[in-house]
């Protein structure tokens, strides 16, 4: 699967509601969501989780539909397996 990312600066604000990747300088990407009140944009937020600070990120890109089912799979195979689940 291919696609292209447009990146673009932290004081760039995104107008649609989707999934992100955000850039950071120390630690790498970041994946999070767009979260919106009344129709602007609020913050970028962890999946189930807080708010991401606007100075955490340096540049963010849109991702394109059907992310959440690769960051799914990615995910399961980013973390140890302990025992339990492998039973």
């Amino acid at each position: 699967m291919n696609f292209d990312l447009k990146f673009h600066p932290s004081s760039e604000k995104p107008t649609e509601r989707g999934d992100y990747l955000l850039y950071n300088q120390c630690d790498g990407y970041h994946i999070a969501e767009a979260r919106f009140y009344d129709g602007e944009f609020f913050s970028f937020a962890w999946f189930a989780d807080g708010l991401i600070d606007k100075d955490f990120y340096c540049a963010w890109a849109l991702l394109p539909d059907g992310t959440k089912t690769l960051y799914d799979a990615f995910a399961k195979k980013s973390r140890p397996v302990t025992a339990m689940e492998d039973e």
